[in-house]
């Protein structure tokens, strides 16, 4: 990272537009994006995921697209006026914004394979990951949507949706390809945070699983070795559940948490 932050000091010794400098590398611009993100820098972090559209080494670019999304998701959940007029000047639009950046799949496919013949030179990459952090950020905004509007017929769906994403998405890391910021900052979402934030929303409506009569927060925290001192989902204090699932949710980072 040495090496990366070296670059960054002689492209700011400018005023002129970052792509302007020196051909930065797409991968480069993007892990200089992660790490103002991380930094809680996002205009910093904008201006380098769009510095990464005029590089000279990469005409795809997918995986900017889910960058600059992902910092309206932060800006939306954690920052200050200032930074909301960035993506429209409310939460709403910065969601929408951030939805809007998510929605773009074009030649998805390629991107991978590109990306995969690329990523091999740079220290931060990762050829493939967009794509599970693209699924990741429509799940959560097409359960925020849902909630939002009272929808509980489309709740319950993008609820399943997500239990899908979690269980084809096992390995998940969301930092995987992405630097730290640069005090060594990250975020803490993987497979065992989703499970974790999904077991809250089957709690909230208390769903239960109809071929075992079972709570499904009881059972997929069973699954993930969460479940604290329940030993069984058929035999249990409903508040030992409840104090569990509460317990785990205030140590994680949740998206779009108030």
């Amino acid at each position: 990272m040495k090496k990366l932050l070296y670059i960054f000091i002689v492209i700011f010794m400018s005023c002129e537009k970052l792509h302007e400098k020196s051909g930065i590398s797409y991968y480069d611009s993007l892990a200089f994006g992660w790490q103002a993100l991380f930094d809680k820098d996002y205009e910093l972090a904008l201006n380098w995921f769009n510095t990464a559209y005029d590089a000279i080494d990469e005409d795809l670019h997918n995986s900017a697209h889910v960058g600059i999304a992902w910092t309206y998701h932060f800006i939306a959940n954690y920052g200050n006026e200032e930074q909301l007029a960035l993506c429209g000047g409310s939460i709403g639009e910065c969601r929408n914004a951030a939805f809007e950046e998510l929605l773009y799949d074009t030649q998805q496919d390629d991107a991978i394979e590109s990306y995969e013949s690329n990523c091999v030179y740079f220290q931060h990459c990762c050829h493939d990951c967009f794509v599970q952090d693209r699924g990741l950020g429509l799940s959560f905004h097409y359960i925020k949507e849902a909630d939002d509007q009272d929808n509980d017929e489309e709740f319950l769906n993008q609820i399943s949706v997500l239990h899908e994403f979690l269980y084809d998405n096992l390995d998940y890391v969301f930092m995987n390809g992405k630097p730290t910021g640069t005090l060594g900052e990250t975020v803490i979402w993987d497979a065992t945070t989703i499970a974790i934030y999904l077991a809250n929303l089957y709690l909230e409506k208390n769903q239960i699983n109809p071929e075992t009569n079972n709570s499904k927060a009881c059972e997929l925290l069973l699954d993930f070795d969460l479940s604290c001192n329940i030993a069984n989902c058929e035999d249990y204090y409903y508040q030992d559940l409840y104090d569990c699932v509460n317990e785990h949710f205030l140590e994680i980072q949740v998206p779009f948490s108030e």
